[in-house]
């Protein structure tokens, strides 16, 4: 037992901080408290931070990544131009087969006759 004067294990507690996270164990809401010292709190706030600096090191040192969805859509502009004057000029070349084909073929009909 704790002597008198002596906080205890219960005044030890209560004297250092804590956050408590609910966990929800199941589909009944069957509640867990988790208790989460300050400093492991803290500690994970830094963590998260180391963690997130490169991607913003990324965006900050190499602006012209910002761009790239742009350029992506300038690409897939241009892509979507050259497949329309693709199908263009394949139609061309086909009426002009078939004008081509027609003079031969009435040749070819009046040397039969």
């Amino acid at each position: 037992m704790a002597a008198r004067g002596s906080p205890g294990i219960a005044g030890t507690m209560l004297r250092k901080r804590y956050y408590i996270v609910f966990v929800a164990r199941d589909e009944e809401g069957h509640l867990r408290k988790i208790p989460l010292p300050l400093k492991y709190a803290y500690g994970f706030l830094v963590a998260a931070i180391i963690g997130a600096s490169p991607l913003w090191a990324g965006r900050v040192l190499h602006p012209h990544a910002a761009s790239k969805p742009k350029v992506t859509t300038r690409f897939a502009r241009n892509a979507k131009t050259l497949r329309l004057n693709y199908q263009r000029m394949a139609e061309i070349a086909h009426n002009r087969s078939i004008q081509v084909a027609f003079p031969r073929a009435l040749a070819n009909e009046v040397t039969a006759l």
